[in-house]
Parts: C-alpha cells; sequence; structure tokens
C-alpha cells in the first residue's frame, strides 16, 4: 500500500508545476557532504575501486559492471538519505542499494538504449533525454518505483524545467573535471558532492510523502568538519 500510494502522488506530482531552487541545492549539497566526509569519501573510494576493477577483466567484467553499476551509483542516495534522516551512516547503508539490483539495472539499460536511439536519429531527443531520466535512480530506490515508471516520472518531471536541470548538471560536470585535475584525488569529494546536490533537488521537488514536512537541512547544518 505504501508503495502504490507513493506512486500514485508522484504521477499526480508529474501533473504540477514547481520551484527550482539552484543555490539551495548546491549549498545544502555541501552540507550533506560536510555531516559525514569519511564514510561518504570511502563509499566512493569502494565504488572507483570495485569499477575500475571489473573493467579489467575481459568480457565477463563488462557485463558485471553493466549489471552492478546502477546499483553501485544508487548507493549513494540511500546512503544520503539515512543521513539526511538518522544524522548517521555506516557503509553498509549504501549497499541497500543491491535490494533492487533488478529494477536499477533494466532501468539503466533500457533508459540508455532510448538515449542510444535518439541521438542516433536526430541527436537532440537523445540529449533531452539523457538529463529528463535524472531523478530515475533515486525514483526506484527511494520512492520504489519500477523501472518503467521511474523512466517516464521523471521524464516528466523534469522536462517542466529541463534547462534548469541541464545548467545544473552541466556545472556539476564541470566541478568534476576540477576533481580530476587534481591528479584525481578531488573527485572524492566532487563524487559525493554531486549526488548530494541531485539528493537535495529530488527532495525539494519530489519529496517522501507521508508526513514528512522537515527541511533536508535540519540534520546537516549544525556539524562542522
Amino acid at each position: 500500500m505504501e508503495i502504490i500510494g507513493d506512486k500514485a502522488r508522484i504521477e499526480k506530482l508529474s501533473e504540477s508545476e514547481y520551484e527550482f531552487h539552484f543555490d539551495k541545492y548546491f549549498s545544502t549539497g555541501w552540507d550533506i557532504f560536510r555531516k559525514s566526509p569519511g564514510q561518504l569519501i570511502l563509499y566512493t573510494v569502494i565504488v572507483l575501486g570495485i569499477s575500475i576493477g571489473i573493467g579489467l577483466i575481459p568480457i565477463l567484467g563488462g557485463i558485471a559492471g553493466v549489471i552492478i553499476g546502477p546499483a553501485l551509483s544508487a548507493g549513494f542516495y540511500v546512503g544520503i538519505r539515512k543521513l539526511d534522516t538518522t544524522g548517521t551512516l555506516e557503509i553498509g547503508d549504501f549497499f541497500k542499494s543491491f535490494d533492487f539490483l533488478l529494477q536499477l539495472f533494466l532501468f539503466a539499460l533500457v533508459s540508455g538504449l532510448l538515449v542510444l536511439l535518439g541521438t542516433l536519429l536526430l541527436v537532440l531527443p537523445g540529449i533531452w533525454l539523457s538529463i529528463a531520466i535524472s531523478f530515475g535512480y533515486p525514483l526506484v530506490v527511494l520512492a520504489k518505483l519500477e523501472f518503467w515508471d521511474a523512466i517516464k516520472n521523471s521524464a516528466k518531471i523534469v522536462t517542466k524545467k529541463w534547462f534548469h536541470f541541464f545548467g545544473m548538471l552541466i556545472l556539476l560536470a564541470l566541478i568534476n573535471m576540477v576533481g580530476v585535475l587534481f591528479l584525481g584525488l578531488g573527485l572524492l569529494i566532487t563524487i559525493p558532492f554531486t549526488y548530494g546536490v541531485l539528493y537535495t533537488c529530488y527532495k525539494d521537488i519530489i519529496g517522501f510523502g507521508g508526513a514528512e514536512t522537515q527541511d533536508v537541512t535540519d540534520h546537516l547544518v549544525d556539524d562542522q568538519i
């Protein structure tokens, strides 16, 4: 019943307008990182290590990467959600995204094929869709939507402010490029920061339903490094 209720809420939200708070997402994304930098950096190291390691395995490594890569990425949202709601975070929390392994794999596979098709046909549809599916992973692991509902609702919601999302993702890409310049070590900060920004954006626009009304900063502004 809870999943059905959240699905209905999100589908209704996809028909509504909303505001986009660019500055809030970046400032709160940094607050999220400051809340638990050690755990976020450690998980980033684990994700990069696994990705590089399986990438060195011929054929089977590529297949494994396609299957578990989405779950590893979505793990950031699960971990950050735990941090936001409880103020605490353990490495094991990130890996709870593997409970949604099949749906995440199907989302990545189908949306990837659609983006490729759109790019091959007219280019612009592929670019549009690559931005429009920005909420796909959190819709699967946080709202527990099935892959097609995640694709459909993410596209409907993001399209309403597509250029805002495009600008946000371009800026995040530039920030991660700067992280690469510092011998790649900067990515240990910029990657979890990126997911913090995206999580904050998701919470502000989609939220979690129920009686929850607290702001994303409630657990984050008091602590300092």
